[in-house]
């Protein structure tokens, strides 16, 4: 019913889409547009997705922090499947993933509202609250070690 899959920004259908996704989850609610951001920073990032049929309904992010250190980034479930464990099987594709090629810590900026979420997938807090500067949210950093 639900597949998991990874793919890349020149996915461009597929990109379009976690774009909308993103700005409708995480940006409108704080009054701002995430076409109005550098999107060119994240040009390489590996993305990952959730797709129920061939709509995207979850996506996830992330870059490389510093060697074999992957900071989580761009993460939106569609509204209507959240509370479903999506989230939490997007995140551990993404840990396979990341083992596989050798990554042993995954850090994130978790909002104040997604800090239980990030908890229950076993990250723990290292700083917060503190307030994102870029986006004017409160944030907790958070990592993993895998």
């Amino acid at each position: 019913m639900f597949k998991f899959k990874k793919y890349k920004s020149a996915d461009s259908k597929i990109y379009k889409n976690s774009l909308a996704l993103r700005n409708n989850l995480l940006r409108i609610p704080i009054q701002k547009s995430i076409y109005d951001e550098n999107l060119d920073l994240e040009k390489e990032n590996d993305f990952y997705g959730v797709f129920k049929d061939e709509e995207l309904i979850g996506t996830l992010s992330f870059f490389e922090k510093e060697p074999f250190v992957a900071q989580l980034t761009a993460f939106a479930v569609n509204k209507k499947f959240q509370r479903l464990g999506l989230g939490k099987r997007l995140v551990e594709f993404l840990l396979t993933d990341l083992k596989s090629r050798g990554y042993d810590k995954i850090c994130v900026n978790a909002r104040t509202n997604a800090k239980i979420f990030y908890q229950k997938c076993g990250f723990i807090i290292v700083e917060g609250p503190i307030v994102n500067a870029e986006l004017g949210v409160e944030d907790y950093r958070m990592e993993l070690l895998i």
